[in-house]
């Protein structure tokens, strides 16, 4: 399966629906894969990596509003344009009602608040051929489910306080009610 959306079909309620249903709720980032390493010229591979825990790269972009889970199986090539810049290698994806959704891996020279960064490459001007010590994780944008889960557990603590809270006021509304001779 090459680099693809999950929810992408234009049926335009029900896609809708669904990449917004986690917007804001599940963290953006790469949970796992989109390993990116040097494979000759000015050449790199984004892919699984060398000893994956899980069978497909997957990962989460948030833009305009809707999350968008991207999935990739396979290798994908990015040529980078030329030596003596620096490169933000990047994952997008974008969701337009009616339309096809698209996802793609790309290097850009200053990365976007809706792009997922893979990593960051600092190519030197005589450069020839890239090598792994060019490459830095240092920005990647990393998701972590555990933090989801402590967020979604500290929202489902917060309801549970609010449901408590009007529970206790409604016994106190029937209770001064029935001090005013109304029978709840």
């Amino acid at each position: 399966m090459a680099l693809t959306a999950d929810v992408q079909w234009r049926e335009q309620y029900a896609s809708h629906a669904l990449n917004r249903k986690m917007a804001g709720v599940v963290e953006a980032g790469v949970y796992w894969g989109y390993e990116v390493v040097p494979i000759g010229g000015l050449q790199l591979e984004v892919g699984l990596g060398e000893n994956p825990d899980y069978p497909e790269s997957v990962a989460v972009v948030e833009r305009d509003g809707y999350s968008l889970t991207c999935r990739m199986d396979t290798q994908e090539l990015i040529e980078l344009p030329e030596a003596g810049m620096t490169y933000d290698i990047v994952l997008e994806a974008s969701y337009v009602l009616g339309q096809q959704t698209d996802a793609r891996l790309k290097a850009v020279t200053s990365a976007a608040s809706h792009h997922v960064r893979l990593a960051h490459v600092d190519v030197p001007t005589d450069a020839t051929a890239l090598t792994a010590d060019m490459i830095s994780y240092d920005s990647r944008d990393t998701a972590n489910p555990a933090l989801n889960a402590t967020r979604i557990l500290t929202q489902i603590t917060q309801l549970t306080t609010s449901l408590i809270d009007a529970r206790d006021r409604l016994n106190n509304l029937e209770a001064w009610a029935e001090t005013q001779g109304y029978t709840p």
